[in-house]
């Protein structure tokens, strides 16, 4: 079934919201529409998105390997790192680098990781170091209501 025709607000008109509820599930109770999607969940079905038409796995399959490279390599780096500065500190009980390195972590775990990954990216993409890129591996326009590199730049109209 496909979307109801969208108003020049871009929402539905009053006449297509039955059929759209009805795609939807709206019309059954919440324990029943809460069922049909853990049982599509659990069968791999994701539903399909009302934007592009398109199954939403189909849709994220190519942002989870940018996703599961990020993982991987925030493992690789932090997992070691955090072992070494542990045993360091173990080694050092009570003294300046345990009780330095006990706070430097409490302050990094308070902080918001939005907050932490801006600060690293400013250290190590571009002022200080400039080892690492600043910027996404996923080409400019390759993603849906994209327009190049000036909609990932511009503020949000909110």
């Amino acid at each position: 079934m496909t979307p109801p025709a969208p108003s020049s607000a871009g929402t539905p008109t009053r006449p297509a919201w039955p059929p759209l509820r009805r795609q939807l599930h709206l019309d059954r109770p919440v324990a029943d529409q809460y069922l049909t999607w853990v049982t599509g969940l659990l069968h791999g079905n994701l539903g399909t998105s009302l934007e592009a038409q398109e199954p939403v796995s189909t849709l994220l399959a190519p942002k989870l390997v940018n996703s599961a490279v990020l993982v991987v390599l925030a493992a690789v780096l932090s997992i070691p790192l955090s072992i070494a500065i542990g045993a360091w500190a173990a080694l050092k009980r009570e003294k300046v680098f345990d009780q330095a390195s006990s706070n430097l972590m409490l302050l990094l775990a308070a902080l918001p990781e939005f907050v932490v990954a801006l600060v690293l990216v400013i250290v190590f993409a571009t002022t200080v170091f400039h080892v690492l890129p600043a910027i996404s591996t996923v080409p400019p326009g390759s993603g849906r209501g994209t327009t190049g590199w000036r909609w990932s730049c511009r503020p949000s109209p909110w």
